[in-house]
């Protein structure tokens, strides 16, 4: 896992950006090998418990906001 690599910012839609200060964004990225074939674009085995990784993560971040 790593932090900022290879990519750093986020994107924040065009009405909100540097107009409300309230507004936080981030990025999750996940790699696609992870969960699915990348030459088919099935799921893999592993597709159920990396959703369930991404899924409880915003739930976590979720309760802080």
């Amino acid at each position: 896992m790593s932090i900022n690599e290879p990519y750093s910012g986020t994107m924040v839609p065009i009405d909100y950006y540097q107009k409300d200060s309230n507004i936080y964004s981030i990025i999750i990225e996940v790699n696609r090998a992870l969960y699915m074939n990348e030459v088919t674009g099935d799921k893999n085995d592993r597709f159920d418990k990396i959703k369930g990784f991404v899924d409880y993560l915003l739930l976590t971040i979720k309760s802080y906001i």
